[in-house]
């Protein structure tokens, strides 16, 4: 779970966790699926989005508005292409040990190659 360095006020979203990442190695091209839930203050959930991962084709990703003007503005989703998106969560996925350090990875990794908006930022 990354808690926001600095928090979008709005809807007073403070937090983010990939809650799952399944990848479909057999399907061409091989592609994964990573569920993302955003919380409020006191970990009240915000929402939940599944997000289509894939290598050097669009793949939705997480924008944060920084200036929301109401509750359900604060987090949208666009299609990017990332070079080796799916390819990074993957490896991401299949290098730490148990569960939590494996969904700990995939959302550093998102992070890095802009899966997650920079501005979801934290700890």
């Amino acid at each position: 779970m990354k808690t926001l360095t600095t928090p979008i006020s709005v809807p007073n979203i403070r937090k983010w966790q990939v809650t799952r990442f399944n990848a479909y190695l057999d399907d061409a091209p091989a592609w994964g699926e990573m569920t993302i839930q955003i919380f409020g203050a006191g970990s009240v959930p915000y929402c939940v989005r599944v997000l289509p991962i894939f290598d050097a084709q669009p793949s939705m990703t997480i924008l944060a508005n920084p200036t929301p003007v109401g509750y359900t503005d604060a987090i949208s989703t666009a299609m990017k292409t990332i070079v080796n998106a799916f390819t990074t969560l993957q490896t991401a996925n299949v290098s730490a040990g148990n569960r939590a350090a494996q969904l700990a990875a995939i959302e550093t990794a998102a992070l890095s190659i802009g899966i997650v908006d920079a501005s979801l930022a934290g700890t």
